[in-house]
């Protein structure tokens, strides 16, 4: 193994533990609830900027700006990145409805939400499309807030990092293996999960992961910018947390099926990773001498900042 590969490896190392301390209170916090939406969901803010903090810590040890996490925002790839979670969401939700795996919509949610928001004397589909409308872009605000403390660790700093000297696949399988091992402790022990099945749940949610970081490891080398990742990171949570959530009612197989623990979005992914998978030769990697001064010094002491590929 090179000394520079031997290098990265231990960045990755320094990384997941500092990761597991800066994690680990508010962790500890959740599980002695066991309701992931304890301490009124700040805890679990909190906790999604564990990985964030853990890469601005490393790159400032290194003298590495933190300009180079990838902060520009593109005006394309951030709207694809939304735009595909949308078309994803309707068609997994359509296809559950459509065949009886699931009520769309849950009476009981709609009159939530009409009581909360002050829309009761509202016909149903105007609630509905409301309150889908105002949480899918109001509601991007916090939304984006979160994600961004994940993003700037895992592909703001994790990705690059690794793609200086491994390929693409690697790339996104070492980094979504980490992303989707750290959510395993909240998992087991919270209500995280929604359903009775744990391991295919377990399963069904690791595949996701990993499906999604070969797309946002591609977006973030594609792009430069971290910011396709973070769209496609918070709009997904939005979309099926917030929006989807409230709105249907399970029936016997649907915990099978929807949600981020059922088995129709990870089938998604999974064929949309495929496609992006075909066109890493897009983005594989990028000479030292192509990259700016900073990050050329950066890798002469043994630290390659991050690439970007346009």
């Amino acid at each position: 193994m090179s000394g520079r590969k031997r290098a990265v490896l231990m960045d990755v190392v320094q990384f997941v533990l500092l990761i597991i301390a800066l994690s680990a209170l508010f962790a500890v916090l959740i599980i002695r609830t066991g309701h992931i939406g304890s301490g009124r969901s700040m805890y679990t803010r909190a906790l999604m900027w564990s990985p964030g903090l853990a890469a601005l810590i490393l790159l400032r040890r290194r003298r590495v700006s933190w300009r180079e996490i990838g902060w520009t925002w593109t005006g394309r790839w951030e709207w694809v990145s939304y735009a595909s979670v949308l078309c994803a969401g309707l068609l997994v939700y359509g296809f559950a409805w459509m065949t009886g795996l699931m009520d769309f919509p849950n009476p009981a949610g709609v009159d939530a939400i009409a009581a909360d928001f002050g829309w009761r004397r509202f016909p149903e589909p105007v609630i509905v499309a409301g309150y889908a409308m105002f949480t899918m872009t109001l509601g991007m605000m916090p939304a984006v807030t979160s994600a961004l403390g994940e993003e700037i660790g895992w592909r703001g700093f994790l990705v690059p990092r690794l793609s200086s000297q491994f390929n693409f696949t690697a790339t996104s399988l070492i980094s979504g293996g980490i992303w989707a091992i750290w959510h395993y402790p909240m998992f087991m022990v919270s209500d995280y999960y929604r359903s009775s099945h744990v391991w295919y749940s377990l399963a069904c949610f690791t595949t996701l992961l990993l499906a999604a970081s070969v797309i946002c490891t591609w977006l973030r080398l594609k792009s430069g910018s971290i910011w396709p990742a973070v769209m496609l990171h918070a709009a997904n949570n939005l979309f099926v947390q917030d929006v989807m959530r409230p709105l249907v009612a399970g029936g016997r197989w649907s915990q099978y099926a929807v949600d981020q623990f059922g088995g129709l979005l990870p089938l998604i992914a999974v064929a949309v990773a495929v496609l992006v998978w075909y066109r890493r030769n897009e983005v594989e990697s990028v000479a030292v001498d192509q990259l700016p001064q900073e990050q050329q010094d950066a890798e002469a002491a043994g630290f390659r900042g991050v690439q970007s590929v346009a």
